[in-house]
């Protein structure tokens, strides 16, 4: 079982970047992974914008997290990584139902991310978890890298 906390200082983003880092590495193929403090800014302008971070747990090691942010009539999931030694443990469904379980809670009924195109394994995982891709794309503005739009419709729990 996973425990999933809510939080937004910086001792959790600095963690959250070091999972971003490694995670990415992972999935890019790359034989060494970035430090944390490299990816910080992209989480630390998320927090900015009014994001949280949800971590999941696994006892006292942070394993995975999801990065909300809220936007107009929508929360944008910017951010979902876990550490690639829990890939396939169930983690990330976990810490997808508890960031649907907080979308729901804050009346919020649609999400929405942007994935990369080419992330076959992540979209998916997306779509498992009752997202639907749109035909919506961009391209990343450092990588030109093409990425997707998923969203997510959530009906209200009675």
């Amino acid at each position: 079982m996973v425990n999933v906390v809510k939080g937004a200082g910086e001792e959790i983003a600095l963690v959250a970047a070091g999972i971003w880092a490694e995670a990415t590495a992972k999935r890019d193929g790359f034989a060494t992974t970035a430090p944390a403090e490299a990816k910080l800014p992209g989480i630390r302008r998320a927090l900015d914008a009014g994001g949280t971070i949800q971590m999941a747990y696994d006892g006292d090691q942070p394993i995975g997290f999801a990065l909300l942010v809220p936007g107009r009539g929508v929360l944008e999931l910017r951010y979902f990584a876990v550490a690639s030694e829990a890939w396939g443990t169930g983690v990330a469904s976990e810490l997808m139902a508890a960031l649907v379980d907080r979308a729901r809670a804050s009346d919020v009924t649609v999400l929405e991310l942007w994935v990369l195109q080419v992330n076959a394994r992540a979209i998916a995982f997306y779509e498992r978890s009752g997202w639907r891709t749109t035909p919506d794309l961009k391209s990343q503005v450092d990588s030109r890298r093409i990425e997707r739009r998923l969203e997510r419709i959530l009906t209200v729990s009675t």
